[in-house]
């Protein structure tokens, strides 16, 4: 497996280095830093990525510095390298930089076949895990990557899968338990899907709380991984057309990426 995780003109952060770090020695991955200036100043690249390599303690680092069009470098480095997982830090800065930053993550998203995955500045962490399941095969790359990271790092682990909202005039409280019950003992492709997962967690001797959950699945998603405390989450997205499918049509995945307080990583399928 090969990972990389990229800063554009900025230090990389601390937390995230060493977070990102951590992830690659446990999947035993090799690692790759790169820097992408748009000065084209090597002396000062080179200085940052030498102090990220740093708190690197016991890891064998690629440094890469490149100057230029900061999407292009990077699609370039990902085509070249054959990238299983993309990291880029989310710094939380409000303003013209925080909305580039997520169009430059959309568009990589949307553009490269390697996962992407996006970690918040001051996270330091990963011990709680979501995965979101989109009810059919499609997502099972995600789950199995997801599986495969919360074994490796000994993460507490819940499966999500959120159906349509329920009209209000029915009265659900209660019934969830019940809910997930009848859909385990169904013929169909979400319970098949379902038994299928617990086959992949079962490969990875992992331990996995399953939530159904009805409503709007962005909103839904931010809610309950709130409600977990969750430190990751995980999710399939289709990349075999421009924009993006499968089981998270691109507006949702769009506006987890914006507002999501946990790290994601959108798994392509």
């Amino acid at each position: 497996m090969n990972i990389i995780l990229f800063s554009v003109d900025a230090s990389f952060s601390v937390s995230v280095t060493a977070l990102t770090g951590k992830l690659a020695q446990s999947l035993n991955a090799n690692f790759t830093l790169a820097y992408i200036s748009s000065s084209d100043d090597r002396e000062a690249g080179e200085f940052i990525l030498n102090n990220a390599d740093s708190l690197l303690v016991g890891l064998d680092v690629e440094k890469i510095y490149q100057s230029g069009e900061s999407l292009e470098e990077i699609m370039a480095l990902i085509e070249e390298g054959n990238y299983d997982i993309v990291v880029f830090e989310d710094r939380r800065r409000r303003g013209f930089f925080a909305t580039e930053q997520d169009n430059l993550v959309q568009k990589v998203i949307q553009h490269s076949p390697s996962s992407v995955l996006r970690i918040r500045q001051m996270s330091n962490k990963f011990e709680r895990m979501m995965i979101c399941s989109g009810g059919t095969e499609i997502s099972e790359p995600a789950i199995e990557l997801g599986a495969k990271i919360a074994s490796k790092l000994k993460m507490e682990t819940s499966l999500l899968h959120v159906e349509g909202a329920v009209p209000t005039i029915y009265n659900i409280t209660g019934v969830k338990e019940e809910h997930l019950s009848n859909i385990l003992g169904e013929e169909t492709p979400l319970a098949k899907h379902l038994v299928r997962c617990d086959e992949i967690f079962s490969e990875h001797d992992l331990e996995v709380k399953k939530l159904i959950e009805h409503g709007v699945v962005d909103e839904t998603i931010i809610d309950i991984a709130h409600q977990e405390k969750v430190d990751l989450v995980v999710l399939g997205a289709s990349w075999s057309r421009k924009k993006l499918a499968g089981f998270l049509m691109g507006d949702i995945t769009k506006e987890l990426i914006k507002r999501m307080g946990s790290a994601i990583l959108i798994v392509k399928c």
